[in-house]
């Protein structure tokens, strides 16, 4: 049978699920009734930062190997989960969510995990956590590179350099675990573009330029219109970049390769879409938005996508 911590940590695990899963609002309380050392004058962060860095340091002293016989990868699988969970109870702008970001791209980093659902746990949480502190796209690239050098080239004569970011993504791990997350991230952030420009089409059309900025000068207009469109080529900028590792890449035939298919085809729509948007509100502004002239002559990905 179970050992007695192990008995133990599930029960916790399960409790603090519920909890904080369907009774958000008793989560204080509820820390605060488990822990009595935790101050009253203690704010909602720091009740729930200090159940985190307990988390945090169980997960840790597991990867590093010091508790290995105590505690399955399942169980750290949970408490990774719930460390994400209790995040999700932290305020985006605080300190103690930049703590819990900068550990887990430590761990993600540091750690060469082998066990496929436990990678999948803390990339999960890895993504979650920057989506919210600075934007997922960068990570996505970087995961992309790391793939590439994982899986090999598409041409296995071609040698490639060395330059991982995260431990945890590793030959058993990058196919298994990390490019399906990747997918899934890429068509969050995909949707949520698709989304801004179908609202700025709608904007433009209900309501002339000139209406939607009335009273400004032409100047200031084309200001507003090209921060809009400069931020979004930015971000797209960089799926281009992960996008040429990834059609580069020796990913197996099946479900991968066929998810990296769906990815690129919904990408170069988001790209067709905002290129679209520009030429009908070209005539306001009168301009060419530098980031777009950079995305669009971003030609890297184009030839390995005609060999893909």
């Amino acid at each position: 049978g179970k050992s007695v911590p192990v008995l133990c940590l599930e029960g916790s695990v399960q409790l603090l699920h519920t909890v904080v899963g369907r009774f958000p609002g008793r989560t204080e309380a509820f820390l605060s009734s488990v822990n009595s050392a935790l101050q009253e004058s203690a704010s909602t962060a720091e009740k729930v930062h200090f159940f985190l860095k307990f988390f945090q340091r169980m997960t840790t002293a597991f990867l590093n190997g010091s508790t290995r016989g105590d505690w399955g990868t399942r169980d750290i699988q949970s408490i990774v989960g719930l460390i994400g969970l209790l995040a999700n109870e932290l305020d985006t702008e605080s300190q103690e969510l930049d703590q819990v970001y900068e550990w887990t791209h430590s761990q993600c980093k540091e750690q060469n995990v082998d066990d496929s659902q436990l990678t999948k746990a803390l990339v999960s949480l890895l993504l979650t956590l920057t989506s919210r502190h600075k934007g997922s796209v960068k990570i996505i690239r970087k995961l992309s590179q790391d793939i590439h050098y994982h899986l090999g080239d598409i041409d296995e004569d071609i040698e490639l350099e060395c330059r991982t970011h995260f431990a945890i993504v590793n030959p058993r791990t990058a196919s298994s675990s990390v490019l399906g997350l990747v997918y899934a991230q890429t068509e969050t952030v995909l949707n949520d573009a698709e989304w801004l420009i179908g609202r700025l089409k709608s904007e433009s059309t209900s309501n002339p330029v000139e209406e939607l900025f009335e009273g400004m000068q032409s100047s200031t207009i084309g200001t507003q219109m090209e921060e809009h469109c400069s931020s979004l080529c930015e971000r797209l900028m960089n799926f281009v970049v992960a996008f040429h590792e990834l059609v580069q890449t020796a990913i197996p035939s099946g479900p991968s390769s066929e998810g990296l298919l769906k990815a690129v085809t919904k990408l170069y729509t988001v790209l067709a879409n905002l290129v679209k948007y520009y030429l009908s509100i070209y005539p306001q502004l009168c301009c060419v938005i530098p980031n777009l002239r950079k995305l669009v002559t971003c030609t890297e990905l184009f030839l390995p996508l005609l060999e893909f």
